[in-house]
C-alpha cells in the first residue's frame, strides 16, 4: 500500500515518481489483495524513488499484529540425527 500526503492523489504520486527516474508507472489495483499480490512478486525499487521519500504520521493506525513464540536453539549448529 503507498500512503500518499493529504491532497496527494495516487495518480500524482504515479506520475511524480514515473518522471523522476525512468521509473515503471504503478499499475491500477482492483483491490487490496490483487495489489498484495503484486508487491509480493515485485521490487518497490524499480517503481518508486525511495530517495525523495517523506515521513508520515499515523495516528490512528491501530495495530493488528498478533504475538507468536518462537523457539530457538541457544547455539546454531547441525541438525541433529534421530
Amino acid at each position: 500500500m503507498i500512503l500518499l500526503k493529504p491532497g496527494r492523489t495516487l495518480a500524482k504520486a504515479r506520475n511524480r515518481c514515473a518522471v523522476s527516474r525512468n521509473l515503471k508507472t504503478i499499475p491500477k489495483f482492483g483491490s487490496e489483495a490483487e495489489e498484495r499480490r503484486f508487491w509480493e512478486k515485485h521490487d518497490s525499487t524499480g517503481y518508486v524513488d525511495w530517495g525523495k521519500a517523506e515521513r508520515v504520521r499515523l495516528p490512528n493506525l491501530k495495530s493488528s499484529t498478533t504475538s507468536i513464540s518462537l523457539h530457538l536453539p541457544a547455539t546454531p549448529g547441525p541438525p541433529k540425527r534421530r
